[in-house]
């Protein structure tokens, strides 16, 4: 049985990402029509500029820049999550209707490597379902019905275009560890891609508990994760600013309370 893993590879950018950027932020005040403006940018302008509007969350100048990358290794189960990320982004995804399964690849979760009876049950069911479809093509069943036996485990491949600002998004709710193992692989591949060409972003470009020191699932969740991206982090808790919950690596860092906003406050 074939296994693989998450490979993320980028087809396609556009040209010169920072300089449009800084265009779009500054052709809303600018005097000098757009070419001119775009051609006239010193880098240290663009830099400043694409500073700016990070800190300031002006993010809709970065929905006029645009990645397209490529997706292997990953199974059905990670691109029926994938899809659901519709606002921005565009998928092309290899077909079970169109083509025939021929010895393909499955994808193995961590919890169940390792061998055993764990991994011998798994690769059974697998090799089963893989012989059903395989019998069923033989027997004359069009590929697009015999396809219902194969496992959410099939390895794909996927074509994936978004703009900028989506893909922010797409990193602050997949790249936290919460997420499946497969879809937080592919959401720090996609970050690294995109600090390549824009590495102003890192500290905006992560889960909630990196980009605004806050982590929102909850303390059962939080429990389950035990390693915020950043260490001390504020646990969200409904009794947020009064009562500040502080979490690090390991567990608990301390509570902050009295009036947070605007006020002292005491530390215990």
């Amino acid at each position: 049985m074939k296994k693989t893993s998450p490979e993320v590879r980028l087809v396609w950018r556009t040209p010169n990402p920072k300089r449009v950027i800084a265009t779009a932020a500054r052709m809303t005040y600018s005097v000098q029509d757009v070419e001119t403006l775009m051609d006239a940018m010193t880098d240290e302008q663009i830099d400043r500029s694409v500073n700016a509007i990070l800190e300031r969350r002006h993010y809709s100048c970065l929905r006029h820049v645009s990645f397209c990358f490529t997706i292997a290794g990953v199974s059905r189960a990670f691109s029926h999550q994938l899809v659901r990320h519709n606002i921005g982004h565009s998928f092309e995804q290899r077909s079970q209707h169109y083509r025939v399964e021929k010895d393909p690849a499955f994808i193995t979760p961590k919890t169940i490597e390792g061998g055993g009876r764990i991994q011998d049950t798994y690769e059974a069911a697998l090799n089963g379902a893989q012989a059903s479809y395989e019998a069923l093509i033989e027997y004359g069943v069009p590929k697009e019905d015999a396809r219902f036996v194969l496992p959410n485990a099939t390895e794909t491949q996927l074509i994936w275009t978004a703009n900028l600002e989506a893909f922010m998004n797409f990193i602050k709710t997949r790249a936290c560890r919460m997420n499946t193992s497969e879809i937080t692989q592919v959401a720090i591949q996609v970050r690294h891609l995109i600090l390549n060409s824009i590495p102003e972003m890192a500290p905006y470009l992560g889960p909630t508990c990196w980009t605004q020191g806050i982590c929102f699932e909850g303390e059962k969740f939080y429990r389950e994760c035990n390693q915020p991206w950043q260490s001390p982090t504020v646990l969200w808790t409904p009794m947020f600013p009064k009562v500040i919950e502080l979490v690090k690596i390991g567990g608990t860092a301390g509570f902050l309370q009295g009036n947070i906003i605007g006020g002292p406050h005491e530390n215990h």
